[in-house]
């Protein structure tokens, strides 16, 4: 049986397709997992983020350990933009005790089934400049926590980072 020239070039063609996606794949889940973010560049709804938002935490920590969660939060834009709130669900809080906050904060909040922390910031972020927002966190029980933290602006225009933390057993 003979192969026709076509169908050997469509079977290359497809496989080095198929391999590339894989790469690309490979390569922005090891990013991803470098960085322990994952952020919605436009961020919720809407025509897109008044912020942009990098987040620092170490990834790992053992109970009883401090560790500082840092949000730069930066407004790209050309006006000066009010920084709204700050939330973070407790999937990510319940493994820690907040020890401090370098902003205000409203306190715990139940919006639907959404257990969040609210920091209220009442600060306005002047065009192209970026504001640091530093939480201090304690392990509390091991395990590995991952949940939203949405910094919002005006209406619902939120960007969203996840950081990922893993909480390791007290050294004896």
């Amino acid at each position: 049986m003979k192969t026709s020239s076509a169908v050997i070039l469509t079977a290359v063609v497809t496989f080095l397709v198929t391999s590339g996606l894989w790469v690309v794949a490979f390569v922005a889940w090891q990013a991803f997992q470098t960085a322990s973010t994952f952020s919605l560049g436009s961020g919720g709804f809407g025509s897109g983020s008044t912020f942009s938002v990098i987040h620092r935490c170490p990834p790992e920590v053992q109970v009883g350990d401090s560790i500082d969660l840092i949000l730069e939060i930066t407004n790209p834009g050309t006006t000066d933009e009010d920084l709204e709130s700050i939330d973070l669900y407790y999937d990510f809080l319940n493994g820690f005790t907040i020890t401090s906050v370098s902003e205000a904060y409203r306190g715990e909040n139940m919006f639907g089934d959404f257990e969040t922390l609210w920091i209220e910031p009442a600060v306005t972020i002047p065009a192209g400049t970026t504001h640091t927002v530093t939480i201090t966190l304690e392990g509390a029980k091991p395990g590995t926590w991952s949940a939203d933290v949405d910094v919002c602006g005006a209406g619902i225009d939120f960007a969203t980072v996840v950081p990922r933390v893993e909480v390791k057993p007290a050294a004896p």
